[in-house]
C-alpha cells in the first residue's frame, strides 16, 4: 500500500524537491534510459505510451511495457487482464474519448 501511495505521489514529491524546472525530469531521464538503451543494447523493459487496439473497440494510448536495444522496440509485453480489468479499462478509455469529443480534438 505504501509503495501504490508513494507511485501516486511521486509527481508531486519531484517537484517539491526540484521546484523549478520540475516537469521535464521524469520525461528526459526515460528519454535517456531508452536511448541508452539502444546505444549499449542493454535490452532494457520500459515503460512507454503506444496506441493499442488489443481487445479494445476504438484505439486508445495507453502505457505498456516494451523491451528496446540496438534494434529498438524489440518486444512489446501484453498484460493478460480479467474481465474486471478489461472493463475497468474499457471505462477508462470511454471517459477520455468523452472528454475528448467535449474538447473537439
Amino acid at each position: 500500500m505504501r509503495l501504490l501511495d508513494r507511485t501516486r505521489k511521486g509527481g508531486g514529491e519531484i517537484v517539491g524537491l526540484l521546484k523549478t524546472g520540475s516537469a521535464y525530469y521524469a520525461t528526459s531521464a526515460a528519454v535517456l534510459e531508452m536511448v541508452e538503451s539502444i546505444v549499449k543494447d542493454k535490452k532494457r523493459i520500459c515503460p512507454v505510451p503506444l496506441i493499442c487496439k488489443a481487445n479494445m473497440a476504438t484505439k486508445i494510448c495507453i502505457w505498456v511495457l516494451i523491451k528496446i536495444g540496438k534494434n529498438g522496440v524489440e518486444k512489446v509485453f501484453e498484460l493478460a487482464l480479467n474481465d474486471t480489468e478489461k472493463a475497468m479499462l474499457e471505462n477508462s478509455a470511454e471517459a477520455v474519448r468523452g472528454l475528448m469529443a467535449d474538447i473537439k480534438l
